[in-house]
């Protein structure tokens, strides 16, 4: 598969990541780069073990990791995330209840990235 192909089967916006990382051989090295990242081992953790001030981090660090890489769907899913673990001024979870639905995408996303990658690369 083509790295045109992989970001099409996952909704990425190649032609975004192609204009700061310039040549196909730079975005086949940070996507490859991108699975090395421990942050979503560190969102699964966090969440299993109902740390939603870890889980909140890794959150973050996801979406921004999956913008900067194209990974348009699964930058959406960890913004909804993100926002949901946001803590409110007691700390809490802005959205404890929509947590473990809004987690549940983002590991979708992410899988659906992972296969397209193994089926790529």
């Amino acid at each position: 598969m083509s790295l045109e192909a992989f970001y099409e089967s996952i909704s990425g916006d190649l032609a975004e990541v192609r204009s700061h990382l310039l040549t196909d051989e730079r975005v086949t090295k940070f996507v490859k780069m991108f699975f090395d990242d421990p942050v979503n081992a560190q969102l699964c953790g966090a969440i299993e073990n109902d740390d939603m001030e870890a889980a909140f981090r890794a959150a973050h660090t996801l979406k921004g990791l999956a913008i900067g890489m194209g990974f348009t769907a699964l930058h959406d899913a960890a913004c909804a995330l993100t926002e949901a673990l946001r803590p409110n001024d007691a700390g809490q979870p802005s959205e404890p209840d929509q947590v473990r639905p809004l987690f549940d995408k983002v590991e979708q996303e992410y899988e659906a990235v992972t296969t397209a990658y193994e089926a790529s690369f």
